[in-house]
């Protein structure tokens, strides 16, 4: 016995046949999966995401034109409900690594305070040439040109969204040596 084709499946989902979503899902469960998981990298979300993406496409399905195929739509589905799960994650994760970074930002502005303004200067100079040249750019425009995100997105060529977490990497890139470099100052200072 042939089994069902997708579009046979959808039509009959569209009719309120569960049995025939039930067979989509066994068709395509574990590719939604581990589309997930190649995107979260997390066994947990991976499979929550799957489960969200499954209800959406249920509730959903009356908008399935099937201009495209019924995989090319779920998995469009799957992308975009994973990418947003892995957003709202890197928004907590950074929201978390921006207050320690302020922290710290006021550690090392105390310390950076004790050091005479031409060391001051040799160890930005020396912390700015460790960062790729994009990502120099970005930093130098952003506080020594004042240029808002938005305007750097246009010169460089990059999304806001880009900038902006480009922008949070380097300071953290800078950070680290800048408080390096800040240490080892002092101990020659003593």
């Amino acid at each position: 016995m042939q089994s069902a084709t997708d579009p046979d499946l959808i039509e009959k989902v569209k009719q309120g046949n569960i049995n025939s979503f039930n067979q989509l899902v066994e068709k395509y469960k574990n590719d939604v999966f581990h589309l997930c998981m190649k995107i979260l990298k997390n066994n947990e979300e991976a499979e929550e995401i799957a489960q969200d993406v499954f209800v959406k496409i249920y509730t959903d399905i009356k908008k399935f034109r099937g201009e495209s195929r019924f995989s090319t739509w779920l998995f469009r589905i799957t992308y975009n409900e994973s990418l947003s799960r892995l957003r709202k994650n890197k928004k907590l994760h950074q929201q978390t690594e921006l207050k320690e970074e302020t922290f710290q930002m006021d550690y090392i502005e105390k310390e950076f305070h004790k050091v005479e303004n031409e060391e001051r200067t040799k160890i930005i100079d020396r912390s700015l040439d460790e960062l790729d040249e994009e990502n120099k750019t970005i930093i130098l425009m952003f506080y020594y040109h004042e240029k808002p995100v938005e305007e750097i997105a246009n010169i460089i060529g990059l999304s806001k969204t880009n900038v902006k977490t480009k922008l949070f990497r380097a300071r953290k890139q800078l950070l680290t040596y800048f408080e390096k470099k800040l240490k080892v100052t002092r101990k020659e200072m003593i």
